[in-house]
């Protein structure tokens, strides 16, 4: 009877203290204006604005394994500009 009670109290804690740190460490800080506060960079935009779009590799590119990520770049892999944003869809 005496373990049962400690082990009730235990998860009991365990809850309390996973329910409160879920609430301290998840929950969005707000700005002055109501919306979520973004630090690093106050230009935040969504995909209703603004999209990011991948550059076709050259066709003169030759074919680069996944371990010669230095060869990347000069060989045109990984280039991305910016496109107009999507429409909402339901």
């Amino acid at each position: 009877m005496k373990n049962e009670v400690l082990t009730g109290v235990i998860i009991a804690l365990f809850l309390i203290v996973t329910i409160a740190g879920y609430f301290f460490f998840f929950t969005p800080s707000t700005s002055e204006t109501g919306g979520p506060d973004y630090p690093i960079d106050s230009g935040v935009v969504t995909t209703l604005e603004m999209t990011i779009i991948p550059v076709s590799v050259p066709l003169t590119s030759p074919n680069i394994r996944p371990v010669d990520v230095v060869n990347y770049s000069m060989n045109g892999y990984g280039v991305w500009q910016y496109g107009g944003g999507q429409d909402y869809e339901k």
